[in-house]
């Protein structure tokens, strides 16, 4: 049996695609007035508690910000007649916390720091001895640790002698009081004046040092 092709009229052709053309723009149509009705709703929605003063819990995020604060220790020294050079090694730090009465290690940089007093104070500088993240609150006291040992801590006087000094106490305490803030440093200078008369005379060349701290104030 042979089928023959029917070609549609061109007129119906354009009835049959005019309806679809105008099915799709009642469509669209629709979905915009859909979207135009929420988009409304939601301003509503918002204005209504905007006006009735309701506030949703605040959701918060995980924080990057630290809430410790940072001690930054430095060292310097004043002026000592009699002696050309003395070299000290000090290998621990520690602050008391006054609320708590606890002490907090303060680590160095390589467990230790070592300097040459006198250079500092030729040189009118200061050295940083350890920087630290630090628990916010009140301090008062600081202890520091000096290493013995001619390698680690000696002194040379101007006529060129060359000896050990040893350190009487095991660790020297000195008195200060500092506050630590989150996201805010404190500085300590420890201008550090060491007795260079008993320092030589002394059989034993004993290190009494007499420890001035400075301290800059919390800042940003």
């Amino acid at each position: 049996m042979l089928f023959k092709s029917v070609a549609l009229n061109p007129t119906v052709t354009n009835v049959l695609r005019a309806g679809e053309n105008g099915k799709m723009t009642d469509e669209i149509r629709d979905i915009g007035i859909f979207a135009a009705t929420g988009i409304l709703v939601a301003v509503l929605i918002i204005a209504g508690v905007v006006a009735g003063g309701i506030r949703f819990p605040s959701l918060r995020l995980p924080s990057m910000v630290s809430d410790k604060g940072t001690l930054i220790i430095k060292i310097t020294d004043a002026p000592v007649r009699d002696l050309k050079h003395l070299n000290i090694t000090i290998d621990s730090f520690e602050v008391h916390r006054n609320d708590t009465d606890e002490w907090l290690s303060i680590p160095i940089e390589g467990d230790q720091v070592s300097f040459d007093l006198l250079h500092l104070r030729d040189k009118n500088i200061t050295k940083d001895a350890a920087i630290s993240a630090v628990d916010p609150g009140n301090y008062t006291m600081i202890r520091m640790h000096i290493v013995e040992g001619l390698q680690f801590t000696n002194a040379t006087l101007d006529n060129g002698d060359y000896f050990e000094v040893r350190v009487p106490s095991e660790k020297i305490k000195i008195p200060v009081h500092f506050e630590i803030k989150a996201e805010e440093t404190t500085t300590i200078i420890l201008d550090i004046t060491a007795d260079s008369a008993h320092i030589a005379s002394n059989p034993d060349h004993n290190l009494r040092p007499v420890v001035k701290p400075i301290v800059t104030p919390p800042k940003p």
